[in-house]
């Protein structure tokens, strides 16, 4: 089979571009690491996704059928140790305690035990009982039926890939703006390859005539995790530090933009309402906190205001919060939004009626 150079290096263009920006990342977030533990088994990860492509490109351009069993053999290396260290990754980021600690390194050892079989292949056939080549060009699909031994292992790799996306998810859930968003970018950019090779799996599509489309779609994951780099510093303390200050202060702290929408709220404010982040994104602040809502509508042009407005609880008691409007601005000066603070001052508010009444009846005594 020929094939210019020309269509190889355009061919195998988005394979490199794929490999070379996941090897990227897995140096920048071993440089940026510093003892997160996250970081480096995403590293870790983002490593494992680069020999995969690099070996797949060995396969693709691999003259004969031996020689693609051979690059095929390999790039199971790869396949586990990503579906590992994903699974270590999600536990590191999480904080979640297996017990006892050992068993989080024994999920590895089945791992290990299918790749002593894959390499020992000559000596029993239970990996490799029938291969073929298909042709897709331009290049040759290795093709093989996948016995029940390749099943089981296969099978354990993604449920290892699906419960560490869900304990993502949870975490994501119970996560507040930026730190929503950035676990979110972590699980969509680090599982998309595996799960979205998985889905094209079901349902026997392909890609360029291959079967294995996992190099194909950790393009799509490097990027968007290369985008939250990009846009949101996704592993920078400075951010990360502002909304964990943002999600632990006391007072009540609500984002709107230039229409009042709702774009963010910390603990405090939620509490308040009795509701989650989802269920307040994107509402407008008057139907969200309708007590209020006449106090920010007449401030809708003001700058930077502060006033004491009052709510009625569910119980029927009002409390009294000092609230304070400013106006959040970008580098050119425009404003495009408002950062709207609240916090109890009921206790004062009481305090002052108590002293006012104390000297009305020292007065009334005098």
């Amino acid at each position: 089979m020929g094939i210019t150079v020309s269509n190889l290096i355009i061919y195998l263009f988005p394979y490199l571009v794929s490999a070379a920006v996941a090897a990227g990342l897995g140096v920048y977030l071993l440089r940026k690491q510093r003892r997160d533990s996250a970081l480096t088994w995403l590293a870790l990860y983002m490593f494992s996704q680069t020999a995969w492509t690099l070996l797949y490109i060995g396969e693709l351009v691999a003259p004969d059928i031996s020689t693609k069993v051979v690059w095929d053999s390999v790039q199971w290396i790869p396949t586990f140790t990503a579906a590992y260290t994903w699974l270590r990754l999600v536990f590191a980021y999480t904080n979640a305690q297996i017990k006892p600690p050992w068993l989080l390194h024994a999920l590895f050892i089945p791992l290990v035990i299918f790749l002593i079989l894959v390499f020992t292949d000559p000596l029993h056939r239970l990996v490799y009982i029938e291969v073929y080549l298909e042709s897709a060009p331009p290049f040759d699909a290795l093709t093989y039926p996948f016995t029940p031994l390749i099943w089981t292992f296969v099978i354990y790799a993604y449920l290892l890939y699906l419960s560490g996306a869900a304990m993502m998810l949870m975490k994501a859930r119970s996560d507040t703006g930026y730190q929503r968003i950035r676990t979110l970018i972590i699980v969509i950019g680090s599982a998309l390859p595996a799960l979205f090779t998985l889905f094209l799996f079901i349902f026997d599509a392909r890609i360029f005539g291959q079967r294995d489309v996992t190099p194909i779609a950790s393009i799509i994951g490097s990027f968007i995790i290369l985008w939250g780099l990009l846009r949101y510093r996704l592993f920078d303390v400075i951010p990360l530090a502002r909304a964990l200050v943002f999600d632990s202060l006391s007072q009540g702290l609500v984002v709107v933009d230039v229409e009042n929408r709702i774009m963010d709220a910390n603990p405090a404010a939620l509490a308040i309402v009795g509701k989650t982040l989802p269920q307040i994104l994107g509402q407008p602040f008057s139907k969200v906190y309708s007590d209020w809502s006449q106090v920010i509508d007449e401030f809708d042009q003001a700058h930077e205001v502060s006033t004491d407005v009052q709510s009625t609880d569910a119980d029927g008691s009002i409390r009294h919060y000092e609230l304070r409007v400013m106006a959040i601005r970008k580098s050119s000066g425009g404003v495009i939004g408002r950062l709207i603070t609240y916090h109890d001052i009921t206790d004062r508010k009481y305090a002052e009626l108590a002293l006012r009444a104390a000297e009305q009846c020292a007065r009334l005594l005098a």
